[in-house]
């Protein structure tokens, strides 16, 4: 009795008359079973995906950044993954190691910046191709070139005699 007040509620949102779409619909799901849920025949590809420890470096100019990438495996994928960062900006290096890497690990991607390196963030996509399969993900690489300044001691003042080392 419940399938058919929810046949009925379809009917009333699909109205029409013995040939319409709610009458089609209703039909469908009484010989066929509901006609919204998808049958997969056959096995899942096989595929992988990707997974950045840290999608957002900082590096300064002169200077390397790293992060992890992870190869993950979907439905048995066992394909070694070739790893790549094809459009670098200028003064701006990538390295990948090791590669190509097989799912299930991982991979150092470093990031080393020139001297003349442009101070500012840049978006760099990280590819990945194995066979006919590619996926890609972004990364954030922010520049810096300017050194923090040091930091300057206000307490205990210079040359103070029998300071507690508990605040």
């Amino acid at each position: 009795q419940a399938v058919f007040a929810g046949l009925d509620k379809v009917n009333d949102i699909y109205p029409g008359n013995a040939i319409g779409s709610g009458q089609y619909y209703f039909e469908s799901y009484n010989i066929l079973g509901d006609p919204s849920t998808q049958i997969w025949l056959g096995p899942r590809p096989s595929d992988f995906s990707l997974e950045m420890a840290d999608p957002n470096l900082n590096v300064c100019s002169s200077g390397t950044a790293q992060s992890l990438l992870q190869v993950h495996s979907l439905a048995g994928f066992s394909s070694p993954v070739t790893v790549g960062l094809p459009a670098m900006p200028v003064n701006l290096e990538s390295q990948v190691s090791p590669n190509p890497v097989n799912p299930g690990s991982s991979t150092t991607i470093s990031i080393s910046a020139g001297q003349d390196a442009i101070p500012g963030s840049y978006d760099v996509q990280v590819q990945a191709v194995s066979g006919s399969l590619q996926h890609s993900l972004q990364m954030e690489v922010s520049v810096a070139n300017i050194t923090p300044s040091s930091p300057s001691l206000e307490l205990p003042l210079h040359r103070s005699t029998n300071v507690s080392l508990q605040p």
